[in-house]
């Protein structure tokens, strides 16, 4: 699976105008290959829109971006709502389970999703992966996260993307305050790591793309 993020720095008098572009890309449902798209603002920074597509694999995304994403993204005029877009496309290595059957299932049903972007150390990699699937899946699931990837990015050797879905803030509070202590300290992930930046994003549902 392929995760494409996107993420655009949008001023307040163009929020409206983005939101409505972004609407526009449903026309990317029936496309061979796509699987799920959602996004939404940034909680802490409300300037700041991350939207995440799912591929099932980089030949449909490459079909994609030749055969349809200029014509849609002309038609929609975003590109005149946003003063900044940068886009990463990461390799997905595992799913982390939760309570829904899928991530593309959680996607749908969740209202908050957290994304957090590590910058990991060279020789530090495998320890970072494997405390990941050991200590980090198997605690989120315990206290209602929905389900989420991790992912490896394709174009920096040494950057990952831990995304998870949560049915509310809620949930993820929960979360913050009574796990994530312990497992921050089991894992000994700041020792693992150069940089990261995270986002909590408030899903806009009107931004929700499923597989036709």
């Amino acid at each position: 699976m392929i995760l494409k993020w996107i993420c655009c720095t949008v001023t307040k008098d163009k929020r409206s105008a983005f939101s409505r572009a972004q609407e526009a890309w449903s026309k990317i449902a029936a496309i061979r290959g796509f699987m799920a798209q959602a996004g939404g603002w940034d909680s802490h920074n409300l300037q700041r829109a991350t939207v995440l597509g799912l591929w099932e694999d980089r030949s449909f995304y490459k079909a994609f971006m030749s055969k349809h994403h200029d014509r849609i993204h002309g038609g929609s005029r975003q590109d005149q709502t946003y003063t900044k877009c940068e886009v990463r496309i990461f390799d997905t290595l595992f799913e982390i389970p939760g309570s829904k059957e899928d991530f593309v299932e959680a996607l749908q049903a969740a209202s908050i999703l957290r994304v957090a972007r590590y910058r990991v150390r060279p020789e530090r990699e495998k320890p970072f992966c494997e405390t990941q699937a050991v200590h980090w899946a198997p605690g989120m699931k315990h206290v209602g996260m929905l389900g989420g990837l991790f992912s490896k990015g394709g174009e920096e050797k040494t950057e990952y993307l831990v995304t998870t879905a949560w049915r509310d803030q809620k949930s993820h509070k929960r979360y913050r305050k009574e796990l994530f202590p312990s497992l921050r300290a089991a894992s000994g992930v700041d020792g693992d790591i150069i940089h990261l930046e995270g986002a909590l994003l408030a899903l806009e549902k009107a931004w929700w793309v499923g597989r036709q």
